[in-house]
């Protein structure tokens, strides 16, 4: 199985074409959704907000020219799965990088929730392997009244 490098969400990622390097540009790892005026939040509340998953990946001798299948997943506190992204990708070279766009955040439940990200090599129906997780705290906060600090 290939070696993880790097694992992250952030709100952009930015693929330089001169010289094919990239930049991640705000990391997320808290997220301040705000509370309606009155009542609790909705069960399937979603921030309009369109981010990234990013993971870069090492080849190793034996994987070479092998296919693998990658899974990411939001995770509330519950446990629910909100989110799932997956890409298929071979290991053709020395490292393989992966971006993948979600549209919409869930903020439904505040607490921490994890981005688990899972590994299993393709068309061969093996169970997944989680390679890494990654925290987001997800905090709920009534807007101050107008003419309030």
């Amino acid at each position: 199985m290939p070696r993880l490098l790097l694992f992250a969400p952030s709100l952009k990622t930015i693929l330089d074409q001169r010289d094919n390097t990239f930049s991640l540009i705000s990391l997320i790892d808290t997220v301040t959704a705000p509370l309606p005026a009155e009542g609790a939040m909705p069960a399937n509340a979603a921030l309009s907000l369109t981010w990234e998953i990013t993971t870069l990946w090492q080849q190793l001798p034996e994987d070479s020219n092998k296919t693998f299948e990658q899974r990411t997943e939001l995770l509330a506190p519950n446990g629910d799965s909100l989110v799932e992204v997956q890409a298929v990708f071979q290991m053709n070279y020395r490292t393989q990088r992966n971006f993948g766009l979600v549209p919409g955040l869930p903020v439904g439940q505040a607490g921490e929730h994890r981005l688990r990200l899972s590994l299993r090599e393709a068309n061969t129906g093996g169970a997944w392997i989680t390679v890494a997780e990654f925290p987001i705290l997800i905090l709920h906060q009534r807007p101050q009244p107008v003419g309030q600090a």
